[in-house]
């Protein structure tokens, strides 16, 4: 009886240090950037501020940065609006279209911001449509 639940404790002791070091690797994450005009962005820059790790994208658009659940990605491509996104789950596939944000340097407690960022949002939801039925977020 005595070995059987030292066997269990033991390998109870694996299986839990295994799932923690598994949560504290970053793990390579997939993307593409496009611009607001379908172009495929060579040399945007992705910046992961919890890892300080960066990553550019390549002529088509593609990027590869390490990441974990939960860590933000900065992105920049220099005639577009900075753009972020919390990882959500690892194995997904993050998908940015750069836009010129009408919002940003709006003050964020008026109407007029309230209005750009709808508009702002309203753009970028057409044009992740576009993307999504054209393919352009088929790897």
């Amino acid at each position: 009886m005595k070995t059987i639940t030292s066997f269990l404790l033991f390998t109870s002791a694996i299986f839990l240090f295994h799932s923690a070091s598994a949560q504290i690797t970053p793990t390579p994450i997939k993307g593409r950037i496009i611009g607001q005009s379908m172009d495929e962005l060579e040399g945007a820059t992705i910046f992961n501020i919890h890892s300080l790790d960066s990553a550019k994208t390549n002529s088509r658009g593609f990027f590869t940065i390490k990441a974990m659940r939960d860590d933000t990605l900065i992105f920049t491509y220099p005639k577009y609006s900075k753009d972020w996104r919390i990882v959500k789950r690892i194995t997904d596939h993050i998908n940015i279209i750069m836009i010129n944000r009408k919002a940003i340097g709006v003050p964020d407690t008026t109407a007029q911001y309230k209005r750009a960022a709808r508009d702002d949002d309203k753009l970028y939801k057409i044009l992740d449509k576009g993307a999504e039925r054209n393919g352009v977020w088929n790897y």
